[in-house]
């Protein structure tokens, strides 16, 4: 076992990082009742009382189309994982240890006994068996396989050898018998009875069945057999059960597998199914005079002998009713399995309701409980086709809906076309003017066709028009009129505004923004026109900036949106300008409301309004002294002036260390420390930084005495 893992490491550092190909066996997991049933089993078999010990990945259904296994699709079990590339039976064959465990347990009895007889007292690992009971309408049972394995071949001959068999039991035969075996022998079928020899062993073992698969494109298995038989003689309708069952041996390393043909699984047995050939897809109906039935006679088991079934006939149908007449036997030449008979049912003109037409195999009968095996078809009638739209239709409105329902009898499959183009019995329409509408049937499977029409008469009208105010512009919080004229439709007509007037030709409306105002016209047929009208406000948007050229004298910059084709200025002082940009001197300090007035191309007028100041000229006084000596009479240090924005105060003692700090005009200093402590008597230095309403700054450094 230890030379076993040692091979397995070495084998899979060499083929790390293939060369990524790909093989043509396709796998994928089912259930084990699925695959019985609908894999595995051909004819002549039922099955039943399935069951399944293993892991889900270890068994499946495989195409194997396109691979060298000899088999094109059937069931794969294995002792590892059936999906897998570099671990599975799919191929390149570009590993010598290809395995993977998949942790199933050692297979339950009896199974586990009828293994062990075949290899010894060697531990199993990764079983996986199906289990089912069957009965056979034959005297043989029979299917195909292939074993392949990964311990070819250097395990040829030693104790990894793992094993698989297909053992059955019932009656006539002494308790569990395993058909997996050489052909012509009693032997097992196994590594080491099939093999192209090896150290071990010499000489290759009944090498005639064996595959080299080393280096093959589609299977990852080293070697496997070649395509094998697995028989039994049976007795016909008797209960048997079987079970199919391979594990590894040894260890969990080393994967084997066996695919079992699909379909093969069958006995010598007779069978006749019936298969409708409709002239039209899709469908599964026959008809007289339409389509045909083919009666498809099967045999399974040996075909190597000529057979010749003899048939009888029943049902309300009779062989007159089709062409060519039925064959009352049917033979099948050596290795012919299937023989077809078509036949196709003759109209014969007559009602008669639907008929059927048996045909059973007299020599046949599987089992004496159980009926002879038949197949059976349906003729239905061909009666005429017919159809009927009705009388035309009158409308008093032109915009009434209209359901249009076809009335057909007889055909088989009948395709309709409407003039619409709908494809249905029955059309709801809504003309608005006289229309003929068609329906063109056809019988798809004898070609018959039958065509009507339909015209649907409308009254004569004009068109209902609405004619209304077109979009417009104006200038906001105008007053506008709204007219609307309607004409044509059916009977009178109302006129319905957005405003909530009806029946007006016009109403008036008061704009302040954008807005939307809509009118309609209904006439007595209840068909409405509606017209929106949009009403944009085109006035524009006056705005302006300013900045200080000198402390009383102001730049005014014109910032107002639209065609802007004139401007008015009042500075609120006495002074006016009509330029886009004015220069304005203010003849006084103070604080004056400036005003401008523009207006669009189209006369639309709009106002801003801005407070401005007007600054003196600089002036600015410092004192030298002051005395916070709680008197009342100079308490603070502060300076004093005008013609500024901005002013700020920093005073520091003699060391340069600053003690105060304001940014507030008209707040001094009181001589003392943030915690209220009385600085001592002595000179400080004071530090004012100001900014004129052009933007200048000016500073003044100079001493100031605390004294008390």
């Amino acid at each position: 076992m230890i030379r076993k893992y040692v091979l397995a490491i070495l084998a899979g550092a060499l083929s790390a990082g293939g060369n990524g190909l790909r093989g043509q066996l396709i796998t994928t997991t089912q259930t084990a009742d699925n695959l019985v049933q609908n894999v595995l089993l051909g004819g002549g078999v039922e099955a039943f009382n399935i069951t399944y010990h293993g892991a889900p990945s270890a068994l499946g259904f495989f195409n194997g189309t396109g691979t060298n296994i000899g088999l094109s699709s059937g069931v794969i079990m294995t002792t590892g994982n059936i999906s897998g590339n570099a671990d599975g039976p799919k191929g390149p064959n570009n590993k010598d240890d290809a395995g993977f465990d998949n942790g199933s347990a050692a297979p339950p009895p009896p199974t586990f006994h009828l293994l062990s007889n075949l290899i010894g007292s060697q531990a199993l690992f990764n079983s996986t068996v199906v289990r089912f009971d069957f009965i056979p309408t034959g005297n043989t049972v029979s299917f195909r396989y292939v074993f392949g394995s990964e311990e070819y071949p250097e395990y040829v001959g030693s104790i990894y050898n793992d094993v698989f068999g297909f053992f059955i039991s019932g009656p006539g035969i002494s308790g569990w018998k395993n058909i997996a075996t050489i052909p012509g022998s009693n032997t097992e079928v196994s590594i080491n009875s099939v093999n192209n020899g090896s150290s071990n062993t010499g000489p290759c073992t009944n090498c005639a069945y064996y595959v080299n698969n080393t280096g093959g494109a589609t299977i990852q298995y080293d070697g496997f057999t070649k395509v094998l038989t697995a028989q039994s003689t049976v007795i016909p309708c008797s209960t048997y059960t079987i079970i199919l069952a391979i594990a590894d041996v040894g260890d969990p390393i080393y994967d084997s597998g066996v695919f079992l043909e699909a379909k093969s699984f069958t006995t010598n047995s007779i069978s006749v199914k019936a298969i409708i050939s409709s002239a039209v897809a899709a469908t599964n109906d026959l008809y007289e005079g339409c389509g045909s039935a083919r009666f498809i006679f099967t045999r399974s088991g040996d075909l190597s002998a000529s057979q010749t079934l003899n048939l009888a006939f029943s049902g309300s149908a009779t062989l007159a009713d089709f062409t060519p007449p039925f064959p009352s036997t049917v033979t099948f030449a050596p290795g012919v399995s299937e023989v077809e008979v078509e036949i196709f049912p003759v109209n014969d003109g007559i009602t008669e309701g639907p008929e059927n037409f048996r045909v059973t195999i007299l020599n046949a009968t599987p089992c004496p409980t159980s009926d002879p095996p038949s197949a059976e078809v349906v003729v239905n009638d061909a009666a005429p086709l017919q159809l009927s739209l009705g009388p035309d239709i009158y409308l008093n409105c032109y915009n009434q809906e209209v359901l249009l329902a076809a009335q057909i009898t007889g055909g088989t499959y009948n395709q309709l076309t409407w003039s619409t183009g709908s494809n249905d019995p029955s059309i709801v329409v809504k003309p608005m003017t006289t229309t003929t509408y068609w329906l063109l049937v056809t019988d798809l499977c004898t070609g018959e066709t039958e065509r009507d029409s339909i015209t649907v008469h409308i009254p004569p009208y004009q068109p209902l028009t609405l004619v209304s105010t077109p979009d417009t512009g104006l200038c906001a919080s105008s007053t506008l009129l709204l007219t609307a004229q309607a004409s044509g439709g059916i009977g009178p007509l109302t006129l319905q505004w957005s405003t909530g007037a009806v029946d007006v030709p016009s109403v008036e409306v008061f704009v302040e923004g954008d807005a939307t105002y809509w009118v309609s016209v209904t006439d007595s047929c209840q068909f409405t026109v509606q017209n929106d009208i949009h009403v944009t406000v085109l006035s524009p948007q006056a705005d302006f900036s300013y900045y200080y050229k000198d402390n009383h004298i102001v730049q005014f910059t014109d910032h107002s949106t639209g065609v802007i084709t004139s401007w008015f200025w009042d500075f609120g002082d006495g002074g006016f300008d009509t330029v886009q940009h004015p220069l304005h001197e203010f003849q006084d300090t103070g604080l004056f409301y400036v005003m401008l007035v523009v207006e669009n191309q189209f006369g639309c007028p709009d106002t801003a309004i801005k407070p401005v100041r007007s600054y003196p000229p600089f002036e600015f006084f410092i004192p030298n002294t002051f005395t916070p000596n709680a008197d009342g009479l100079n308490e603070t240090f502060m300076g004093k002036g005008q013609g500024f924005v901005e002013c700020r105060m920093r005073i520091y003692d003699r060391w340069g260390q600053k003690i105060f700090e304001t940014d507030s005009y008209g707040r001094g200093w009181n001589g003392k420390t943030r915690n209220g402590k009385d600085y001592p008597i002595g000179t400080y230095v004071y530090q004012f930084e100001l900014r004129t309403p052009p933007g200048k700054r000016k500073y003044f450094i100079g001493h100031v005495n605390l004294v008390r």
